[in-house]
């Protein structure tokens, strides 16, 4: 009977010791410490959320994961949708995530839409989704599609062609919803320093010209391949490879430019490619003045929508257009 007292006065201040203890305080790791470690261009990025609502097909579910594509690196690209969530279940996360833009994509027994928001309130850009082509069907249509394992590292470049002009029939709406589907489609993506940016360092853009006869946009995702301007091609496809050809059984320079020399692997596939008749001047202050040219190859997807609707809320409030 001693001993089980004794036993148990032993378990009590031991209890009490630790108690009394003080606790070390845990050392919380980057991963734990939220999103206030990131630096500053990056935490101001656009980040976007592409989400589906309802039951879509197959391709619009493609569709999607395309879209997340060329959004990255701020998107996220494995969002799960399920069916208990709801719009606002997103858009209160948001906030967290530094998300200022949404895209959801819904089917109607009529026709697919695309809508844009802008987070948290709105305004909201409707579009009718006139025709698509998925990613891998582009590829699989180029003779020589890029692949780059730095290709989606940095955001793309957007370029809007005729958006400043009025769209035919469109003279009734006061409301100048050109104006407005430029800013919500630059402010889509991050903006970009053209005094401090490098050429080389672009690696894709996103093209959406606007049909001012039918209202029809055009959608675009393009690689950006830079060339050197006044050499031969044997010469540019010598420079501009990224590993170094074995010289060893080749008598001189010479056998090298020889168009037997060059292996077939090497071709430009020149038809697969928009080449731009503008040349982009390269200089820099580490570099003599240099001129090259800008080659464009499809990424994918494309993307043929048109304006159905604007409300200046969340999903809803007053219909500015439509």
């Amino acid at each position: 009977m001693a001993g089980a007292q004794e036993r148990a006065t032993k378990r009590a201040k031991k209890l009490i010791a630790a108690e009394n203890k003080p606790r070390k305080k845990r050392k919380l790791s980057r991963r734990h410490k939220g999103s206030s470690w990131e630096p500053a261009p990056l935490k101001e990025a656009p980040h976007s959320f592409v989400i589906k609502r309802g039951t879509i097909p197959h391709d619009l579910n493609l569709l999607m994961q395309d879209l997340r594509c060329v959004l990255e690196p701020f998107t996220a690209k494995n969002l799960q949708v399920k069916k208990r969530n709801s719009v606002r279940d997103f858009v209160s996360v948001a906030s967290l995530f530094n998300v200022k833009n949404m895209h959801i994509i819904t089917k109607t027994e009529k026709s697919a839409y695309l809508r844009f928001i802008r987070l948290p309130r709105g305004p909201t850009l409707t579009y009718k989704i006139l025709d698509f082509t998925l990613r891998k069907d582009v590829v699989a249509s180029q003779k020589k599609p890029v692949s780059s394992p730095d290709l989606y590292l940095k955001a793309p470049l957007v370029i809007l062609k005729s958006f400043n002009e009025k769209v035919e029939g469109d003279e009734v709406h006061a409301f100048d919803q050109n104006e407005l589907q430029s800013t919500m489609w630059q402010g889509l993506f991050q903006s970009i320093d053209v005094r401090h940016i490098k050429l080389r360092k672009m690696k894709r853009c996103v093209l959406l010209r606007l049909n001012t006869d039918t209202g029809n946009i055009d959608f675009r995702h393009y690689a950006i391949r830079v060339r050197p301007v006044g050499v031969t091609k044997q010469i540019r496809r010598l420079v501009t490879r990224k590993k170094i050809p074995d010289l060893g059984k080749l008598a001189s320079i010479d056998d090298m430019l020889d168009d037997g020399g060059m292996s077939s692997g090497a071709s430009d596939g020149e038809e697969d490619q928009l080449d731009t008749a503008r040349h982009v001047d390269t200089t820099s202050e580490e570099f003599s003045t240099a001129k090259s040219a800008i080659r464009l190859v499809e990424l994918g997807p494309r993307m043929t929508i048109k304006l159905h609707r604007i409300h200046d809320g969340l999903l809803g409030g007053t219909r500015l257009y439509g």
